[in-house]
């Protein structure tokens, strides 16, 4: 996490090459499809950071990577724009996904995060792993 807080946030961060050294582990199609089939279908997640600009999002991931929260950016389409969202889940009861949320907006000094059940497509795209 140190070496890739280090890269510039910039807008060449999204092309950055991987710092030599570094192993990201990388679920297969079938590991996905494993884990999506063994865990409950309705899940609740946390949304703690709308913006347009990866530079708004990508410190608070790494913070809260750090902190052990299973954190992933989506992206959105909302009135012809692109949004990122930050978000962290997977949780089965929307009640245990608000306690975490509190715990995130202390951590990040937030006062508006809010949790929302997730949908098919991005339990499949972030929820397998």
């Amino acid at each position: 996490m140190n070496v890739l807080d280090g890269l510039a946030r910039d807008e060449t961060f999204p092309d950055a090459e991987i710092p030599a050294g570094i192993r990201l582990k990388i679920a297969s199609s079938l590991e996905v499809q494993e884990n999506l089939t063994k865990n409950p279908k309705d899940y609740w997640i946390i949304n703690v950071l709308s913006a347009q600009e990866e530079e708004a999002i990508v410190p608070h991931a790494i913070k809260l990577i750090r902190s052990g929260y299973p954190a992933y950016i989506t992206t959105a389409d909302v009135n012809g724009k692109d949004w990122m969202r930050l978000r962290v889940g997977f949780y089965g009861q929307k009640e245990v996904a608000d306690r975490e949320g509190k715990k995130l907006m202390e951590i990040l000094g937030f006062k508006d995060i809010w949790t929302t059940k997730v949908g098919d497509i991005e339990r499949g795209e972030f929820g397998g792993y």
